[in-house]
């Protein structure tokens, strides 16, 4: 599930900025290309419900680093942009998914985006990876 966040994410990144390079998985080395995308998932949480169910808590975090550092009304407008997609963010199955907690902050040059997605799945594992989407704070 925490792939389908990332990929939704990253396509929406895409379709909305198509001159930014969007980084994800892979460690970014000197050389990066501006203005750019990192996309990281940070802290997930699983707790088990009740009935085979699981409550995931998936925490993201958007850096957008902009061409030029002094670029700051531009940089907070992108993070704001990416804000507000994120409390509404589209998988690429078509499934919406809601964003708690969004918030755009100015740190070093760059925006950190963050948003909180907690979604209730089956608990069915499969080498690792969660299954299916049974229940969500739909839009």
């Amino acid at each position: 599930m925490t792939s389908l966040i990332r990929d939704g994410i990253s396509l929406h990144l895409s379709k909305g900025y198509p001159e930014c390079a969007i980084y994800g998985d892979a460690r970014v080395q000197q050389g990066m290309k501006t203005p750019s995308f990192f996309v990281g998932m940070g802290e997930s949480r699983q707790k088990p419900l009740p009935n085979g169910m699981l409550s995931l808590r998936q925490i993201v975090e958007v850096v957008y680093f902009p061409e030029h550092h002094g670029e700051l009304s531009e940089s907070l407008n992108v993070g704001l942009e990416v804000a507000a997609f994120l409390g509404k963010l589209r998988l690429p199955d078509g499934t919406l998914i809601r964003g708690t907690n969004c918030r755009a902050v100015m740190q070093d040059g760059a925006v950190h985006i963050q948003a909180v997605y907690e979604l209730r799945l089956r608990a069915t594992l499969e080498h690792g990876i969660m299954e299916e989407l049974i229940q969500q704070t739909m839009i």
